[in-house]
Order: C-alpha cells, then sequence, then structure tokens
C-alpha cells in the first residue's frame, strides 16, 4: 500500500516544465521538491514599506486591467496556491503599507499572516550550466538600469540607435506580428547585422547611444538616456527579433537576438503583450522564471542570517526561460557599474528564501 500511495503523491505534483515564451520544455518538474511549507525564517525584515506598497498597486492594476495567460500560481499552484491568492498577498501587502508599514518589518505580523513555502532552488541544472549552489541556495544577480548619454542624432560618440519596432507591423498586435513574421522587416535581422547598419532607412531611430550603451540597454531591458538639453528620457525593450537569447554567447555584439524599443514614462517590467506592461519599483523587485513560478509571486530572500528582504516578482528575460534556481534583483538606476557595485556591495550573490501568501 505505501508503494501505491508514494507513486499517486509523486505523480500529483509533476509539473511540466515551461521555455522560452511559456512552451512545454518536455521536461517534468517535481514542485514538492522545489517549493515546500516551512517555518518563518528571518528575525529582521528589510524593506521599504512605501515602494513595496506601491509596487503591489502596480501590479495589481496591471492584472485587473490586462488579461494575461500567465498571471497564474504556475508550479505553486501544486502546493495549492490559486491566482485569488497572489492577488490577495498583494492586496493585504498594499493595505500593510498604507495603514501599518511597520508591521512589514515584524517577523511576528509576517509569520502569523502569510504562509512561508520554503524554496529548495534546482540545483541539478544550475550544475549543468557551471553554476555551483549549496543545499537550499539560490544564486541573486542584479539588474539595474543606467543612466547615458544620448542624442538625437548620429554622433562621433553616439553611433548607434535604439530602433522603433519598423513602421511595416504599424497597428499590429504581437500576435498578428507573429503570424506574419516571414514579410516583416523586424525578423529579417540578427544583432550584428543591425550594428553593420542592415536597418538604416527601415525604422525609425528613437536615440542614438554608444555600441555598448545599446548592448547594455538591451541587456537591462530599460535605460535612462539623458540628452544634450539636460532631459531624461527613458526606453524599455518592445518586441524583438524572434531570435532566442544565446546564453553560450557573452560577446554583446555577436548574440543574434536583439530588441527594438520604446520610449515610456519610466521603468517597466514583465509583460505577455509588449505594447502593455506593468511599472516597476527598484529594490523590491526581481525578474525570474514567470511561466513557471507564476508572476506577481511575493518572496522573502534571507540576504544575511536571519535577515531578510521582500521582493515581488515582476519581471523576467532570455536567461529565466527556464531557470529554477536564480533571480534577479533590480538594484536600482546608477551612472556607472562601478557606482552600481558601490551601492550594491551588500546584496549578496546567494541567497536562501521562499514565497509568502497570504493565510
Amino acid at each position: 500500500m505505501m508503494w501505491g500511495w508514494t507513486l499517486t503523491f509523486s505523480l500529483a505534483f509533476a509539473w511540466p516544465e515551461k521555455g522560452p515564451e511559456g512552451v512545454e520544455t518536455g521536461r517534468t518538474v517535481d514542485s514538492a521538491q522545489l517549493f515546500s511549507e516551512g517555518a518563518f525564517p528571518a528575525d529582521r525584515v528589510i524593506t521599504e514599506p512605501a515602494e513595496i506598497g506601491a509596487m503591489c498597486r502596480s501590479m495589481l492594476e496591471y492584472l485587473r486591467n490586462q488579461p494575461d495567460p500567465w498571471a497564474t500560481p504556475g508550479m505553486l499552484a501544486e502546493q495549492g496556491v490559486t491566482a485569488e491568492q497572489i492577488r490577495a498577498t498583494l492586496e493585504k501587502v498594499a493595505v500593510t503599507a498604507e495603514t501599518s508599514p511597520e508591521k512589514l518589518s515584524d517577523p511576528t505580523f509576517l509569520a502569523e499572516n502569510f504562509r512561508y513555502l520554503r524554496w529548495s532552488p534546482d540545483q541539478t541544472t544550475a550544475g549543468k550550466r557551471g553554476i555551483t549552489l549549496a543545499p537550499g541556495e539560490a544564486r541573486l544577480t542584479k539588474y539595474v538600469i543606467y543612466r547615458q548619454s544620448g542624442s538625437s542624432v548620429r554622433t562621433a560618440t553616439h553611433t548607434h540607435a535604439l530602433y522603433a519596432v519598423p513602421a511595416d507591423e504599424a497597428g499590429m498586435t504581437e500576435a498578428e506580428a507573429t503570424e506574419k513574421r516571414g514579410e516583416l522587416t523586424r525578423f529579417r535581422y540578427t544583432r550584428p547585422e543591425i550594428f553593420a547598419g542592415a536597418l538604416e532607412g527601415s525604422a525609425q531611430p528613437l536615440v542614438w547611444l554608444s555600441q555598448e550603451g545599446v548592448i547594455q540597454a538591451m541587456l537591462q531591458g530599460t535605460v535612462e538616456v539623458t540628452l544634450a538639453d539636460g532631459s531624461p528620457h527613458w526606453f524599455n525593450v518592445h518586441r524583438h527579433n524572434g531570435i532566442p537569447y544565446d546564453r553560450a554567447e557573452k560577446d554583446g555584439t555577436k548574440q543574434a537576438r536583439y530588441w527594438y524599443f520604446r520610449e515610456v514614462p519610466g521603468p517597466l517590467g514583465w509583460g505577455s503583450d509588449p505594447d502593455h506592461k506593468v511599472q516597476v519599483h527598484p529594490g523590491v523587485v526581481v525578474a525570474g522564471d514567470v511561466y513557471n513560478f507564476g508572476l506577481g509571486i511575493l518572496f522573502l530572500l534571507e540576504t544575511a542570517p536571519g535577515e531578510a528582504r521582500l521582493a515581488i516578482l515582476a519581471d523576467t528575460g532570455g536567461a529565466f526561460q527556464p531557470n529554477l534556481y536564480q533571480l534577479d534583483y533590480l538594484a536600482g538606476t546608477f551612472d556607472s557599474e562601478a557606482e552600481m557595485y558601490r551601492q550594491t556591495k551588500d546584496v549578496p550573490d546567494r541567497v536562501r528564501g521562499g514565497v509568502l501568501i497570504v493565510r
């Protein structure tokens, strides 16, 4: 009898892993091995109530106004988590931030009001990709928004453009454009070809940067550009050329995947429809595997013994499709990589953690 019970239990927790664009990879994951009930782990919680409250409101507004097929609990559904509970968790944090902000730093309050599902990251896949993790340990990288100088015209130092989506798909939804990909300019060229000038005359330059500036903008997803008159402008990735991100290619000039941009009012994160994305707040957001973990889940990350931070999963990227062992912390806006390292030196590259779900 025990054999039969064990087999049934294992099958009940089988999750079909999702890869790029949410397409199943063919691998099945036992979600019970990745997330399990646990005791609240921290004696001290570091958070910025105003920022995480605003981020919760931003995510709730997105979920309310934008139908999204990935607004699900992902593999956490196997732990009894529902989409309604994710929304209720965000609402609870937002209301607490607005009415009793000090409680978001109180471990007793958090333990009494939220379930804690401890995360056991996927060590096996991490190892295959050359990442060594101790049991229960996750990799934490950082992504940032860099401030760059730019120009409205090409100059000797601003030699490469952030391009808008070409005009031949004006008015098309992403799905409509994908159906006609064989006919559209956006899908025609690789990044090296565009850097060599293939798009000139076929797409609108939004702003001119250095070549390295364009590479960093595509890597981070958002860039803040200061023009000659001192005015700041924000640009965010909009639609790509349909070529998957090559994890093995470290040279940004050779990476085939290319992103087209659009000007936006501020930093943006996830959006299943590239024309509608959630506005994000640095310091309280992580990017990760939305297709498998679920959009809008609240992570508690142990950044030091007995100390933790709150962060909402509100973005993704090619490195997370799939990736069940890593998160990417949105650290802020910086003028340089050196400044970023100085200001984030206390954020570790290995953490333990889990997910909070309102009781």
